[in-house]
């Protein structure tokens, strides 16, 4: 599985894995783990939130 990484302006990494349901695995680095049902899902919470995908 892929892990895709994001990075917002105040600091706060999210590490993103998609399951094999099609679900999203959400592990931001301030120890908070959730949960996307859809890809339009968690593109509403990155666009929301100001995170930036990073190499």
């Amino acid at each position: 599985m892929a892990i895709t990484s994001y990075i917002n302006s105040n600091g706060l990494r999210l590490r993103v894995t998609q399951l094999p349901s099609g679900a999203f695995d959400l592990y931001f680095s301030n120890g908070f783990i959730s949960l996307c049902y859809t890809e339009e899902e968690l593109q509403d919470l990155i666009q929301r939130k100001g995170f930036q995908q990073t190499k």
